[in-house]
């Protein structure tokens, strides 16, 4: 559709349609023989009266003729007033002037003829001059009339516009505000796995941004129905929030969610009716909640996990407050979606780490009842030692093997218990001051034999001049004895490992570099983490030899981690305040880089 413009307009305002500037009536020709006729009758009437009734008009021949002349100049136009000045001066000197007429004939009698015929004429133009002004101001009438049309079909295409345009601009703005929504409600569903803390999170942004009531229903592994968060817009409604988790909630009995936890599909009151409270009121104290929250509007959506039903979410809008749309139910089942996401991976999660703990207390129970026996293996070994001529004799006999297998029964128990009393938070560190020097020294020699036995060369490299370090002197070299026996594990023959210690700050930094195969990085991530080994290097072992010594460096305050580049080789870091106390976080050799 074409639109005119307020210039447009203007011009035609100022100019006039053209086609209706040009355009005349079309008179048919016996319309125009009856005009005529009738433009030239009035000096034919006056001569008729002014003969009837001549004695009243002897003084002034001419009086009739005036209002004549004037009509028919009004009828006709100036050439109608000129014929009819004509017809009435000829009849006026042949029927009422002498020698023929009726009146005496005088000079003045012909003056006033001439001043008549002048003065019809003059009629005749004047009215032809009124005539033309007055189908002028027609004209500018009809297109006054055009533009004004015009102007007002402008205005109400402006105002629709402009009423468009506000609809389009609150939609934006409405449709922002939901995005807003969902993306506040997927960063708080995501920040913990405590989905009580989450849900109430989400019932808070539910009243900050579409509802004046948020209630959340749960329905717990044993199918018991449970409110676990009621919140709402305005702070003084907190007595019905309440109110609304005391009511003990049954699917068999009425409450505001029980509708979808029957249907496991949305329910949407555009306007609910005036009864609802009555009909959903299970005690006084409910019956009164519900009557103060005066619904006007519900909508009330399943949380759907993947297998089965997990709850339900209700937003509730007051009488005079907003009504809810089937827009504002795509929204709230958005909302319910991502909070069954969150519900099914935090139980998920409980569940995991109940089954950890679990078998965590099983190993340490395990661990415990093995030690009293397998210390009497050990005892009785080392008393079959004594009667062995050398230790090369020893390792060759049946219980020499025995002693062996037990020795590394007792280690693996012992890592059991210590990977326990981590988790526990029960490792107890005893610090004393530790000269690093001799630390390294005391570390490496303990291994050296397992390096000669696989033909890898061992070393120590530190300054002199290391300060002393408040450590427990026995957990430290645990750690040392897990990263060493780490690192002999793949080093190949001819392979180098090296300990080494510097300062950094307020802590002692240590190190295990090995040039073996290195680590892919996509492990390392993993490295730390409990029963690793058999997942990341399927070479043997029970994967706690790194998490033990991540816990143990942790429960000195400091930090450890890894760089490695496949091919190359590794090193482990390890940082210990120098005083004993939780330094500041160390940075790594690449940092310093």
């Amino acid at each position: 559709m074409a639109v005119t413009t307020p210039g447009q307009a203007a011009g035609t305002i100022a100019r006039g349609d053209p086609e209706r500037r040009t355009q005349r009536p079309t008179r048919s020709r016996g319309w125009l023989i009856a005009h005529d006729v009738l433009s030239v009758l009035p000096p034919f009437v006056a001569f008729a009266l002014q003969w009837r009734f001549w004695s009243f008009f002897r003084p002034n021949v001419w009086f009739m003729f005036y209002p004549a002349v004037l009509l028919s100049a009004w009828i006709g136009g100036l050439r109608a007033a000129i014929l009819a000045t004509s017809i009435s001066t000829a009849l006026v000197l042949t029927f009422f002037l002498p020698p023929e007429g009726m009146a005496t004939a005088t000079a003045g009698s012909y003056v006033a003829a001439g001043v008549f015929f002048a003065a019809g004429v003059g009629v005749g133009l004047v009215v032809e001059q009124l005539k033309h002004a007055t189908r002028n101001v027609e004209k500018s009438y009809a297109e006054l009339q055009g533009a004004a049309k015009q102007i007002n079909v402008l205005y109400e295409e402006a105002a629709s516009s402009r009423t468009r345009l506000e609809h389009d601009i609150v939609d934006q703005k409405r449709r922002e505000a939901d995005a807003k929504l969902l993306a506040d409600a997927g960063t708080a569903l995501a920040s913990s796995l405590d989905y009580h803390e989450t849900l109430a999170t989400v019932a808070r942004l539910a009243v900050a941004n579409m509802a004046d009531f948020c209630a959340v229903d749960i329905i717990e592994n044993d199918g018991e129905v449970r409110r676990v968060q009621v919140a709402a817009k305005s702070p003084a409604n907190a007595w019905i929030c309440d109110a609304l988790m005391r009511v003990t909630l049954d699917r068999d009995r009425p409450h505001l969610a029980r509708p979808v936890l029957r249907s496991q599909g949305p329910i949407f009151m555009q306007s609910c009716p005036p009864d609802l409270a009555d009909r959903l009121a299970t005690s006084e104290e409910h019956r009164a909640a519900l009557r103060a929250m005066a619904i006007g509007s519900l909508i009330a959506v399943p949380l759907l996990g993947r297998e089965r039903l997990l709850g339900a979410i209700v937003f509730v809008s007051t009488v005079g407050s907003r009504s809810y749309e089937m827009r504002d139910v795509e929204l709230a089942e958005s909302i319910a979606a991502r909070a069954a996401i969150s519900i099914e991976n935090a139980r998920l999660f409980r569940s995991a780490r109940e089954a950890v703990q679990a078998r965590d207390r099983v190993l340490a129970v395990v661990a415990h009842d093995l030690r009293n026996p397998l210390g009497n293996i050990l005892m009785q070994t080392a008393l079959l030692r004594e009667q062995t001529a050398s230790d090369a004799e020893w390792d060759r006999t049946p219980s020499g093997r025995v002693e062996r297998a037990a020795t590394r029964m007792n280690r693996l128990i012992q890592d059991l218990l210590d990977a326990a009393r981590i988790d526990e938070g029960h490792m107890q560190i005893q610090r004393v001051c530790v000269a690093p020097q001799a630390l390294l020294t005391e570390a490496v020699e303990a291994q050296r034999p397992l390096a000669v036995a696989h033909e890898v060369q061992i070393g120590v490299e530190a300054p002199a001049a290391l300060p002393e370090v408040v450590a427990d002197r026995d957990r430290i070299l645990q750690v040392f004895e897990n990263l060493l026996g780490n690192a002999l594990k793949f080093v190949g023959r001819g392979g180098h490992i090296v300990v080494g210690a510097e300062c950094c700050g307020g802590a002692l930094r240590f190190r295990v570099s090995d040039d073996g195969p290195g680590i892919a990085p996509e492990l390392i991530p993993h490295l730390f983490d409990r029963f690793a080994s058999g997942r990341l290097h399927p070479t043997g072992g029970i994967g706690l030899g790194l998490s033990i010594a991540k816990g143990i460096v942790e429960s000195h305050g400091g930090r450890i981690w890894v760089e490695s580049t496949p091919g190359r080789g590794s090193t482990f870091f390890f940082s210990i305040p120098v005083d004993g106390s939780t330094p500041q976080s160390i940075p790594s050799i690449s940092q310093k880089r």
